[in-house]
């Protein structure tokens, strides 16, 4: 890992892409959403014709 190149860009917020910091703030949302899909798969299942 080079840290001394990601310091520079974490400070400033520009040269970082916007959808990395965007997967960072959803992977606790993602976390929380993972075992809520896993049960609303099978009422999904059961909801469709």
């Amino acid at each position: 890992m080079h840290n001394t190149n990601l310091k520079p860009d974490n400070l400033e917020g520009k040269h970082c892409p916007p959808y990395a910091s965007s997967a960072i703030m959803l992977l606790p949302i993602t976390y929380y959403l993972l075992p809520i899909a896993y049960c609303l798969l099978p009422i999904a299942y059961c909801l469709l014709p």
